[in-house]
């Protein structure tokens, strides 16, 4: 560090040494700035929950039931400490975990390893579902999640555009890394639950949709249905079933596969299918388990139309490299709600979000938040007066003669009648993004009506006005007390109040 020629070090290792201790004295202080910038920009998402989820959690439809004999139904709130700290919301971005693998489909030209590799993505989706018998919350009517991808070339804005029955509407944009190549997500997704006895059957209506805005061309895969055991006795348990089909509009290949009814836990996952190609020609097997691997196979029957490529001929799939490999829990999953580390992240409250985010987003949920820092009294407090919240916006709007109306999202004119989602046949979405969204979630300057106290959906009134000061006198958001129904509120890189 002396500055004088390699020769000459011996020498002058005195006279460099003082000449770098005056140095070093003089920039230390630049230097400390430097790092603490670096460390300040620098941000890692979290790898545990704020706190741990309690021991034995169980939960007894009867037990609920049973304490409110006589009273209306409709009017029971279901505790927290049943749910998992997630909601619905922030549950479908979990589609996107395994991101790497719609890339990589987007990035393949047209034909049957494409179509092959969309399958493998559909099917990562499905293998989050099993460990968590905890169910999410439930969205309130304008609700909203937004999700930016860790390398920053996707974004995904959800809301909850009907409240009863439940509808979603998705729109995620990107590119993607190594291709460049641009796309869109789209679609809505509807629950509708049937009690049969034994176990809750939850159907999920509605599609997603994709476009390739530089090719023209479209695809559209349907939802599995989630079946829920014992929830009267015993100890629950998630099941994924059904045929889940994927489609390419423009060019015919097509994908269909099945996830088995399983008799008991363990034999959870079983999955079979096939791709087809555009004559509609078997060309690809599909089969394994969405809890550890799931292979494509060529079709040793299969004959390639003139001047087609076998499938599946690079080589890209085979026993020694599945399709889809799940990557397992979070640590110490049982005390993390049967977590991944991607769902751990999900919730994650960070400086920016907390001054930045729409009021209707899920993050900022006071009886999920509680939930989640370990406080189940409170959380089912704040759940209570959420729902009641909910049902006071409802009745000022039908005083007031008003018609709700999402923020974010258009109900494609004409055509559609009462219907409130499009199907894979529809091969698009019925509800448009409007845009907008990102310009405002940039610095958190968020316009009518999400300013008017009806889409104060969570009961935030003190913290969402405290925020507004803060902004206008440049004071930390986290110097202050935290959000909830008392105070407005502390948050940190892990989670607010």
């Amino acid at each position: 560090q002396g500055g004088g020629d390699a020769e000459d070090e011996d020498e002058d290792d005195d006279l460099d040494a003082n000449s770098d201790d005056s140095d070093d004295d003089d920039n230390v202080g630049d230097d400390d700035e430097e790092e603490a910038e670096e460390e300040e920009e620098t941000f890692v998402p979290r790898k545990r929950l704020p706190a741990p989820a309690p021991l034995n959690q169980s939960f007894s439809l009867w037990s609920i039931l049973r304490q409110s004999m006589g009273k209306d139904l409709s009017r029971i709130s279901m505790p927290a400490t049943i749910n998992q700290p997630l909601s619905i919301l922030q549950r479908t971005c979990e589609d996107l975990e395994y991101l790497h693998l719609l890339y990589d489909a987007i990035d393949r030209p047209a034909g049957v390893d494409r179509m092959t590799a969309l399958a493998g993505f559909c099917i990562s989706s499905y293998a989050c579902w099993y460990s968590r018998p905890q169910k999410p919350f439930s969205p309130v009517l304008g609700e909203t999640y937004d999700w930016t991808s860790p390398d920053g070339c996707v974004r995904v804005l959800v809301e909850q555009v009907i409240y009863d029955p439940p509808v979603a509407a998705w729109h995620v944009i990107g590119t993607t890394p190594n291709g460049g190549v641009p796309f869109s997500i789209t679609g809505e997704l509807a629950g509708v639950s049937k009690f049969w006895g034994k176990y809750v059957e939850v159907l999920v209506q509605g599609a997603l949709h994709m476009q390739l805005p530089k090719t023209g061309e479209s695809f559209t895969w349907t939802k599995a249905t989630m079946n829920v055991h014992n929830v009267i006795s015993g100890r629950i348990w998630i099941d994924m079933v059904g045929e889940i089909k994927v489609v390419a509009h423009n060019t015919g290949e097509t994908a269909t596969f099945r996830l088995h009814r399983a008799a008991k836990a363990e034999k959870r996952g079983k999955i079979e299918g096939e791709v087809c190609d555009a004559r509609g020609a078997r060309a690809v097997i599909i089969s394994g388990n969405t809890s550890s691997e799931v292979f494509a196979r060529a079709d040793p029957d299969y004959t390639p139309p003139p001047g087609g490529a076998a499938p599946l001929s690079d080589g890209c799939y085979g026993d020694a490299s599945p399709l889809f490999r799940w990557n397992g829990l979070a640590d110490d999953a049982a005390r993390q709600y049967g977590f991944t580390a991607f769902a751990i992240t999900l919730n994650e409250l960070t400086p920016e979000m907390l001054a930045n985010l729409p009021p209707t987003d899920s993050r900022l949920r006071p009886d999920m938040r509680a939930l989640e820092e370990g406080n189940g009294e409170k959380a089912s407090d704040e759940k209570v007066r959420v729902e009641g919240m909910t049902r006071k916006l409802s009745t000022t709007r039908k005083a007031n003669k008003e018609t709700y109306a999402p923020v974010w999202f258009t109900k494609a004119a004409g055509g559609a009648g009462s219907r409130l989602v499009n199907y894979l046949e529809h091969g698009e979405c019925l509800w448009s993004y409007r845009g907008g969204y990102w310009e405002q979630r940039e610095n958190g300057e968020w316009e009518h009506p999400l300013t008017s106290p009806m889409f104060d959906v969570f009961g935030l009134e003190q913290f969402l006005r405290s925020r507004v000061e803060c902004r206008r006198s440049s004071v930390n958001l986290l110097g202050g007390s935290s959000f909830g129904s008392s105070s407005a509120g502390r948050g940190s890189g892990g989670g607010g109040g």
